[in-house]
């Protein structure tokens, strides 16, 4: 990430890159910890919305980190694959 907070946090497994090229926390963090992947965060949104605009396409989000009702790989990627069809549509 670039950030010795952040670069520290990873090595020791407190933080991962997600899916959705955000940062993640897992499990309970120092908050300062936390306050700097929602900085790095909030600058990835920003440049992912930027190059959207310029390039005339979407942002599509999409939540990989909650597990549907039933549990299954089955349901998630469902879900994703309709929340990606309802954001182009």
């Amino acid at each position: 990430a670039g950030d010795p907070v952040i670069d520290a946090a990873i090595a020791a497994g407190e933080v991962g890159e997600t899916i959705d090229g955000l940062l993640g926390v897992v499990g309970t963090a120092d908050p300062a910890v936390v306050r700097k992947v929602n900085e790095i965060n909030n600058r990835r949104a920003a440049k992912y919305a930027e190059v959207a605009a310029d390039t005339g396409t979407k942002v599509v989000e999409l939540s990989t980190h909650n597990l549907p009702d039933d549990g299954t790989y089955r349901s998630f990627m469902l879900a994703i694959a309709a929340a990606v069809t309802g954001a182009l549509a």
